[in-house]
Protein backbone atom coordinates (compact mmCIF):
# COMPACT_ATOMS: atom_id res chain seq x y z
CA UNK A 1 0.00 0.00 0.00
CA UNK A 2 1.39 3.88 -0.58
CA UNK A 3 1.00 6.61 1.87
CA UNK A 4 0.93 9.98 0.30
CA UNK A 5 2.13 12.36 2.11
CA UNK A 6 1.04 16.06 2.59
CA UNK A 7 2.76 18.67 0.81
CA UNK A 8 4.89 19.54 4.19
CA UNK A 9 5.94 15.71 4.69
CA UNK A 10 4.71 15.62 8.33
CA UNK A 11 2.90 12.58 7.76
CA UNK A 12 0.01 10.76 6.04
CA UNK A 13 -2.83 12.57 4.53
CA UNK A 14 -5.65 12.82 6.25
CA UNK A 15 -3.53 13.42 9.91
CA UNK A 16 -3.66 16.76 11.58
CA UNK A 17 -0.57 18.30 12.64
CA UNK A 18 -0.64 20.32 15.99
CA UNK A 19 0.76 24.07 14.81
CA UNK A 20 1.60 26.81 17.21
CA UNK A 21 3.36 26.66 21.00
CA UNK A 22 2.24 24.91 23.55
CA UNK A 23 1.05 27.39 26.52
CA UNK A 24 4.30 25.58 28.77
CA UNK A 25 7.01 26.74 26.04
CA UNK A 26 4.55 30.13 25.72
CA UNK A 27 5.28 30.60 29.61
CA UNK A 28 8.76 29.67 29.21
CA UNK A 29 9.93 32.03 26.51
CA UNK A 30 7.55 35.13 28.38
CA UNK A 31 9.50 34.77 31.43
CA UNK A 32 12.90 34.64 29.23
CA UNK A 33 12.47 37.77 28.03
CA UNK A 34 10.93 39.61 30.99
CA UNK A 35 14.42 38.40 32.57
CA UNK A 36 16.13 40.09 29.61
CA UNK A 37 14.42 42.92 29.83
CA UNK A 38 14.83 44.05 33.43
CA UNK A 39 19.11 43.65 33.12
CA UNK A 40 18.42 45.74 29.88
CA UNK A 41 16.35 48.51 31.85
CA UNK A 42 18.45 48.27 34.42
CA UNK A 43 21.69 49.34 32.11
CA UNK A 44 19.67 51.80 29.93
CA UNK A 45 19.13 53.40 33.28
CA UNK A 46 23.09 53.33 34.30
CA UNK A 47 24.01 54.84 30.83
CA UNK A 48 21.02 57.51 30.99
CA UNK A 49 22.53 58.65 34.56
CA UNK A 50 26.51 58.48 33.15
CA UNK A 51 25.01 60.49 30.25
CA UNK A 52 23.43 63.47 32.68
CA UNK A 53 26.98 63.08 34.64
CA UNK A 54 28.51 63.78 31.47
CA UNK A 55 26.50 66.94 30.28
CA UNK A 56 26.87 68.37 33.77
CA UNK A 57 30.66 68.06 33.86
CA UNK A 58 30.64 69.74 29.70
CA UNK A 59 28.37 72.82 31.74
CA UNK A 60 30.99 73.07 34.39
CA UNK A 61 34.06 73.02 31.73
CA UNK A 62 32.34 75.67 29.56
CA UNK A 63 31.57 77.83 32.78
CA UNK A 64 35.20 77.23 33.99
CA UNK A 65 36.56 78.63 30.16
CA UNK A 66 34.54 81.08 30.37
CA UNK A 67 35.58 82.30 33.80
CA UNK A 68 39.32 81.99 33.04
CA UNK A 69 38.60 84.27 29.45
CA UNK A 70 37.50 86.94 31.79
CA UNK A 71 40.38 86.66 34.29
CA UNK A 72 42.86 86.85 31.80
CA UNK A 73 40.59 90.40 30.59
CA UNK A 74 41.10 91.22 33.57
CA UNK A 75 44.93 90.52 34.08
CA UNK A 76 45.67 92.06 30.75
CA UNK A 77 44.15 95.11 31.49
CA UNK A 78 45.53 95.29 35.19
CA UNK A 79 41.74 95.06 36.94
CA UNK A 80 42.50 92.02 38.42
CA UNK A 81 42.12 92.97 42.20
CA UNK A 82 38.48 93.08 40.93
CA UNK A 83 39.00 89.34 40.06
CA UNK A 84 37.29 89.10 43.29
CA UNK A 85 33.92 90.01 42.88
CA UNK A 86 34.17 87.13 40.21
CA UNK A 87 33.09 84.92 42.99
CA UNK A 88 30.00 86.97 44.21
CA UNK A 89 28.28 86.73 40.58
CA UNK A 90 26.05 84.51 38.67
CA UNK A 91 28.86 82.51 36.79
CA UNK A 92 26.34 81.69 33.57
CA UNK A 93 27.04 85.55 32.80
CA UNK A 94 30.09 84.47 31.06
CA UNK A 95 28.72 81.91 28.91
CA UNK A 96 28.12 82.73 25.37
CA UNK A 97 25.02 81.65 25.51
CA UNK A 98 23.29 79.74 28.87
CA UNK A 99 22.55 75.90 28.28
CA UNK A 100 18.97 75.42 28.12
CA UNK A 101 18.77 73.91 31.20
CA UNK A 102 19.20 76.88 33.30
CA UNK A 103 16.27 77.88 34.90
CA UNK A 104 17.70 81.47 36.03
CA UNK A 105 18.12 83.21 39.90
CA UNK A 106 16.32 81.29 41.95
CA UNK A 107 16.23 81.11 45.99
CA UNK A 108 14.56 77.17 46.40
CA UNK A 109 15.40 74.12 44.18
CA UNK A 110 14.14 73.66 40.29
CA UNK A 111 12.44 70.96 38.39
CA UNK A 112 15.28 68.02 38.19
CA UNK A 113 18.15 68.44 35.69
CA UNK A 114 18.19 72.01 35.49
CA UNK A 115 20.42 74.24 36.96
CA UNK A 116 19.89 77.35 38.79
CA UNK A 117 22.13 80.01 40.09
CA UNK A 118 21.32 80.54 44.38
CA UNK A 119 21.98 83.83 44.49
CA UNK A 120 21.64 84.15 47.94
CA UNK A 121 24.41 81.65 48.98
CA UNK A 122 26.27 82.56 45.62
CA UNK A 123 26.24 79.16 44.20
CA UNK A 124 25.50 77.43 40.87
CA UNK A 125 23.64 74.65 41.58
CA UNK A 126 22.50 71.59 39.43
CA UNK A 127 19.40 68.95 40.04
CA UNK A 128 20.18 66.15 38.79
CA UNK A 129 17.16 63.71 37.39
CA UNK A 130 18.91 60.45 38.11
CA UNK A 131 20.54 59.99 41.98
CA UNK A 132 20.74 56.31 42.03
CA UNK A 133 24.90 56.32 42.02
CA UNK A 134 24.90 59.94 43.23
CA UNK A 135 25.92 59.96 47.04
CA UNK A 136 26.00 63.61 48.67
CA UNK A 137 26.78 62.85 52.01
CA UNK A 138 23.05 64.34 52.99
CA UNK A 139 20.18 62.18 52.42
CA UNK A 140 18.02 64.78 52.12
CA UNK A 141 19.57 66.36 49.94
CA UNK A 142 20.19 65.43 45.98
CA UNK A 143 21.57 68.71 44.87
CA UNK A 144 25.32 69.81 43.48
CA UNK A 145 26.08 72.87 44.52
CA UNK A 146 29.76 74.83 43.25
CA UNK A 147 31.28 77.90 43.83
CA UNK A 148 33.57 80.18 42.32
CA UNK A 149 36.93 80.50 43.77
CA UNK A 150 39.85 83.18 43.41
CA UNK A 151 42.67 82.21 43.69
CA UNK A 152 45.50 84.07 45.12
CA UNK A 153 48.87 85.28 44.79
CA UNK A 154 51.22 86.96 47.57
CA UNK A 155 52.14 90.67 45.87
CA UNK A 156 55.37 91.03 47.93
CA UNK A 157 55.75 94.67 46.88
CA UNK A 158 51.95 95.41 48.27
CA UNK A 159 52.10 92.49 50.82
CA UNK A 160 48.41 91.78 49.63
CA UNK A 161 47.16 88.78 47.83
CA UNK A 162 46.50 89.44 44.17
CA UNK A 163 44.25 87.31 42.98
CA UNK A 164 45.91 85.31 40.26
CA UNK A 165 43.13 82.72 39.00
CA UNK A 166 39.82 81.93 39.39
CA UNK A 167 38.21 78.17 39.69
CA UNK A 168 34.56 76.25 40.05
CA UNK A 169 34.77 74.30 42.53
CA UNK A 170 31.98 71.77 44.54
CA UNK A 171 30.53 73.61 47.47
CA UNK A 172 29.75 70.31 49.26
CA UNK A 173 31.50 67.17 48.70
CA UNK A 174 29.97 64.24 46.77
CA UNK A 175 30.41 61.27 44.84
CA UNK A 176 28.82 60.46 41.18
CA UNK A 177 29.85 57.13 40.08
Amino acid sequence: MIRIRNWRGSGPVGTRRREGFTLIELILVICIVSVVMVFAADRFLYWQERAEKAAMESVLAGIKMGLQIRMAEMIMTNQQVKAADLENENPMRWLQEPPVTYAGEYAAPVKAGNWYYAAKEHELVYVPSGTTFLDTGQPDSKELRFRIVARYAANSANDHQTPSGIAIKPARDFKWF
